[in-house]
């Protein structure tokens, strides 16, 4: 046939078109110029060129196939299949290793000072160093995450025990507060119950005793949770005082 299948334009280049994709496992083709093929590959959007394309690179590289003109950071061609490349292997287990315990920048330094250099012969910074790894890492289904870094766990440590720290303060100041107001209340009560007596039978003043056994008695913990005695008292009443 030497006419477009879809528009019978004749004298023109012709492409072979798969109705089912290749990568969809299509094998017959019939022949459309290149504006019908155009339209074929755009009718549905789901038949486009790069979507086949990237549906046949998965495919391929599922299956341990050359799909590209680079083979990734740790592997090489070998003929149509893809096999690991053991320098660059060497490489990555290194980044890994260096990474539990060094910045990317660190990491970048050591790198290149242990004599590894790029595809090119140049040096790896730590945004290629660090795009690499995490490419290779989502072609075997990882992350960068996934690894347990010593000096992000000791980072996580110091944040979580400086926060529990910071809340432990907060709390107990919250309860130094709590208890100052409370005992405040009773003093304030104890003093207007003292100016009530007449002051011919009324003692002299409400001693710091007299305060903390009305404390006690009412379950008024002092500031570390036991409780009150007379200095306790005599400090606090000179706080609320001043």
């Amino acid at each position: 046939m030497n006419k477009c299948w879809e528009c019978d334009e004749t004298n023109v280049p012709l492409h072979n078109h798969h109705p089912v994709p290749r990568s969809r496992g299509g094998t017959r083709t019939i022949p459309l110029c290149e504006p019908c093929h155009s339209k074929a590959h755009h009718r549905d959007k789901n038949m486009t060129t790069s979507k086949l394309n990237k549906e046949a690179t998965e495919r391929l590289r599922k299956a341990g196939k050359r799909y590209s003109g680079k083979a990734p950071w740790g592997y090489r061609f070998e003929g149509d299949d893809i096999v690991e490349d053991s320098k660059e292997q060497e490489q990555i287990m290194l980044i890994i290793e260096l990474r539990k315990t060094s910045t990317w920048k660190q990491v970048e330094e050591e790198f290149y000072n242990a004599g590894h250099r790029n595809r090119k012969g140049g040096r790896m910074g730590k945004s290629h160093i660090h795009t690499s790894l995490r490419k290779y890492l989502a072609n075997r289904g990882e992350q960068i995450q996934d690894l347990e870094f010593d000096h992000v766990k000791k980072k996580k440590r110091i944040r979580t025990k400086a926060k529990a720290k910071k809340e432990a303060a907060e709390a107990k100041a919250l309860a130094k507060k709590n208890t100052i107001e409370q005992a405040a209340s009773v003093i304030k009560e104890l003093e207007e119950l003292y100016f009530s007596m007449n002051e011919f039978v009324r003692p002299k003043t409400i001693s710091h005793s007299i305060v903390a056994d009305t404390l006690n008695s009412r379950g008024i913990t002092n500031f570390r949770g036991g409780q009150w005695n007379k200095p306790q008292v005599m400090n606090l009443r000179k706080k609320l005082k001043s």
